[in-house]
């Protein structure tokens, strides 16, 4: 029996921000040590990545397209690399974030 048997809180993941103090790579990497510990498809692996982003993170969530939502390996890279789609162009994260959603959909 594992020494957290019963007590999932100590395993229990953080919300991810997306504040530019965040670390992507460090918090990614517990994710997945995480999700893999609990054995979850990637199906799951979406849903709760999707349960996590909060503030900023969980607003870049929301302007990805469908296809990248819903396929882990396609969302694993595009959160590494932080990216804003707007239409065909891509615009790095940390400038997405300080310019106003209708700004970028005009890009």
């Amino acid at each position: 029996m594992l020494a957290t048997a019963g007590n999932e809180s100590a395993l229990a993941l953080p919300p991810f921000r997306g504040l530019s103090e965040d670390d992507i790579e460090e918090w990614l990497s517990r994710f997945e040590k995480y999700v893999t510990y609990r054995g979850f498809p990637n199906s799951a692996k979406l849903n709760l990545l999707a349960v996590l982003l909060r503030d900023g993170a969980g607003d870049w969530l929301d302007t990805l397209d469908n296809a990248t939502k819903n396929d882990w390996a396609l969302m694993r890279e595009a959160f590494r690399q932080r990216t804003y789609c707007s239409g065909n162009k891509q615009i790095p994260y940390g400038i997405a974030r300080k310019v106003p959603r209708r700004a970028l959909n005009n890009i």
